[in-house]
């Protein structure tokens, strides 16, 4: 999971999982700075770590796919909520902000595409999509990294219970912002068959998110609708 800032929304799939033993949580931020912008942050990574998941701090999502603790793994959903170069809300309607967020992003899906399982990998991305969101052009973004979309669904932030966005960055890194209009993204290599890419019968699913984690999980789940 790339971009959980305190590591909130890895717990959360930790705990209905009922085990983190797949999981691979991953940050930006070193374990220090986790810490000291989110004050939630040393107990959630605690009791991940009870759940047997194992956290990597200090990876970039522009360059994940060189990093050699990651890179040994391909991953069947690579995810990022919220991508976000930095925080600055009375300006990310200027055009220099919303470059800096298209350069975010085009940098996670490049390396994303190195990493994905070449039979079900699929890549996750949960945007805002008013204005000035909208101007990112996701999915333009996507097909130039060689990927198209195949769903666009309505982000519940209620389906996972403990979750809490943050900002990650400015004077108050540890505050949520605001989810309306938020949806899901999600995004399969171009000439991918959807049925050719779905989770199987104790199929080993290897999940990225990017920003707060990566994660493997073991599914037992035939044709999982949740692709």
């Amino acid at each position: 999971m790339v971009g959980d800032g305190d590591f909130s929304f890895s717990l959360s799939l930790a705990t209905s999982f009922q085990s983190g033993e797949n999981m691979v949580p991953t940050t930006i931020d070193s374990y220090y700075d986790a810490i000291e912008k989110h004050k939630k942050a040393p107990g959630n990574l605690e009791l991940l770590k009870q759940l047997g998941g194992q956290v990597f701090h200090v990876v970039d999502a522009t360059t994940m796919a060189a990093n050699f603790s990651l890179r040994r793994r391909m991953y069947d959903r690579i995810i990022f909520n919220f991508p976000n170069a930095r925080y600055c809300e009375d300006f990310e309607a200027h055009p220099d902000m919303i470059m800096s967020h298209q350069r975010l992003v085009h940098g996670f899906i490049g390396n994303a595409t190195k990493m994905l399982q070449p039979r079900t990998g699929k890549v996750h991305v949960t945007h805002k999509t008013q204005y000035p969101f909208n101007e990112w052009e996701l999915t333009k973004i996507a097909y130039q990294c060689g990927l198209m979309l195949f769903e666009y669904r309505d982000f519940n932030v209620g389906d996972y219970p403990g979750y809490t966005n943050k900002r990650g960055a400015g004077s108050k890194p540890d505050k949520p912002f605001p989810l309306e209009l938020s949806k899901t993204f999600k995004f399969l290599p171009l000439g991918k068959s959807l049925s050719t890419s779905r989770t199987i019968l104790h199929l080993e699913v290897r999940v990225a998110v990017v920003g707060g984690f990566l994660t493997q999980e073991n599914s037992q789940m035939k044709n999982k609708k949740d692709d």
